[in-house]
């Protein structure tokens, strides 16, 4: 499987009952396209199609996505090898102890201005590692592919866990999160004590139909799917 994650970067507003039937699914007059009823397909189907073709619009149910995608990460977590597991290891450990020593950095460097009584203004943006989990509200149900975006500019996706990492944010930041289906949600981290454990609730959106239409379905392919594809457009 070179599937590694679905998301839905922009929802379409087009009713779906408004659209003309067509073999797979209906035809969106308004952006002149074909839209699939992936309601009907199973998980398997849904993604040996998207593994074919580009470019792909569709109708999901709300919590499809994320069952597919909890699927797509429990297969990756089997497949992957204790080599890649310690690599990882390695990686996350040298991050943290890159931000843990810019913290001490900062907080040295602010001690001395304060002990020197220099005319210098002493930074008051300490650097944090920043660590949550969004979940549906009520059902503690896990969000993979959720955007959480922070006003700084840096922008992170939600694990098959539901869980994200920033390493270096302030403690002024302000973190947007938001995912199909669910009411955007802003999370001011002055607000909160514990940054390294933010658990996020977002609740569901009031829906006119049963199902959301999706346009622009994007899939994030694997390392090596996306080495070969270059490869064969070179030759």
């Amino acid at each position: 499987m070179s599937i590694q994650q679905i998301s839905i970067p922009k929802p379409c507003h087009e009713q779906w009952s408004q659209m003309v039937p067509a073999n797979s699914g209906r035809y969106c007059y308004h952006c002149c396209k074909m839209v699939i009823d992936f309601t009907v397909m199973s998980n398997d189907e849904i993604i040996k199609l998207l593994s074919a073709k580009d470019n792909v619009c569709g109708r999901f149910g709300q919590m499809q996505l994320i069952e597919i995608n909890a699927g797509i990460g429990a297969n990756k977590k089997r497949s992957l090898s204790w080599i890649g597991i310690l690599t990882a290891a390695i990686i996350s450990l040298t991050q943290l102890e890159k931000a843990e020593a810019k913290t001490r950095h900062n907080l040295e460097q602010g001690e001395f201005q304060r002990k020197s009584n220099l005319l210098i203004p002493v930074p008051t943006g300490v650097q944090i590692l920043v660590k949550g989990l969004v979940t549906e509200k009520g059902t503690n149900v896990p969000i993979p592919g959720a955007t959480v975006h922070c006003k700084n500019g840096e922008s992170a996706s939600t694990d098959v866990d539901g869980e994200f990492k920033f390493l270096e944010l302030s403690e002024t930041d302000t973190l947007v999160v938001g995912f199909i289906g669910f009411k955007t949600q802003e999370i001011r981290l002055a607000d909160i004590a514990d940054r390294s454990q933010i658990k996020i609730e977002l609740e569901p959106e009031p829906l006119t139909e049963q199902f959301v239409v999706v346009g622009g379905v994007f899939v994030r392919h694997s390392f090596i799917h996306r080495l070969w594809h270059k490869i064969k457009n070179i030759f």
